[in-house]
This record gives C-alpha cells, sequence and structure tokens, in this order.
C-alpha cells in the first residue's frame, strides 16, 4: 500500500510517501510545498492543492492521509487549514473517488513511539532514525508528514 501523509500549511506544506507491506514500512519520498509570500489565501490554496495533484498523479498512492488540525489560540489559523484541506480533500475525491483519512498529531505520534507533545526537534530526530536518513530531513513539516503516513500504515486505515 502507498501512502501519501501530508502535514498541511499555507507557509509550508510537508509531504512523505510510504510504501507498507506487511511487515515493513519503507519511506520513498519527502519533501515541502511553499507557496509564494506575495501569494493571497486562494493562490495559496490553489497552489498548494496543484502541487499536491501533481504528487498524487506522480506517485499514484493508494491512500492520502492528512495531519487533523486543531485548536490552537488563533481561530484563523484553524480556518485556514481546514479550507487548505478541504481543497485536497476535494482533488484526492475528483481523481480516486475516495475519502482522505484525517490523524491527529498525538495520536500519530504515539504510534510512532513518540509522545503525543513531543517537541519539533525530537520528531525530527525520531523520524530520521527511524528511517535512517542521517539527518536529511530537517523540516518538522516533512517529520510531520512522514509520522502521520506511518501511522496510517500501522493502524490500517482505522479511524479514530
Amino acid at each position: 500500500m502507498r501512502i501519501l501523509g501530508l502535514d498541511l500549511s499555507t507557509v509550508c506544506s510537508g509531504f512523505a510517501l510510504i510504501e507498507a507491506t506487511a511487515s515493513s514500512e519503507d519511506l520513498l519520498r519527502f519533501g515541502t510545498i511553499e507557496p509564494y509570500d506575495d501569494l493571497s489565501e486562494s493562490e495559496k490554496y490553489f497552489m498548494i492543492a496543484h502541487q499536491v495533484e501533481m504528487l498524487i498523479r506522480l506517485f499514484h498512492p493508494d491512500d492520502v492521509v492528512i495531519e487533523d488540525t486543531f485548536y490552537s489560540k488563533d481561530p484563523t489559523v484553524l480556518k485556514k487549514l481546514n479550507r487548505l484541506a478541504g481543497h485536497v480533500q476535494a482533488i484526492w475525491f475528483k481523481l480516486r473517488r475516495k475519502d482522505a483519512f484525517f490523524y491527529m498529531a498525538t495520536s500519530a505520534r504515539k504510534t510512532f513511539g513518540i509522545s503525543g507533545k513531543s517537541e519539533k526537534a525530537e520528531i525530527v530526530t525520531a523520524v530520521n532514525t527511524r528511517f535512517s536518513l542521517r539527518g536529511r530531513i530537517k523540516d518538522h513539516n516533512m517529520a510531520d508528514a512522514v509520522v502521520v503516513a506511518y501511522h496510517h500504515a500501522k493502524t490500517k486505515g482505522t479511524h479514530e
């Protein structure tokens, strides 16, 4: 099963592609999508969603998993992230006629073997260690995308 994990953000979205079998999880690709600063909100949503569409077309994942949003101190951030997730979810459904899966970061991190409240640097280190990446992942957005894809692979798509 190929799983495309996403940590969506209007500033820097992380993605990771994991190939999961009954006996292992292999990290095939990872990276970030960073929209230009001078774009409007709608332009950012479009650009990020278009890039995710290109990843789906390129990698042919069986499932798309998205780190679910949570209420932070700023409700406008929550609104933006939900709008962006809606764009991506619609593209996935258009292409594959399947629902995207959403997982809370705290649950995904526990499955990965780290605390649900781990700091960003700890998550990056854990991902680099588990997949023997020798520090190739430096961005916490990429690391979070890996963690959410890994969680899906381990739980086989069961809903929270």
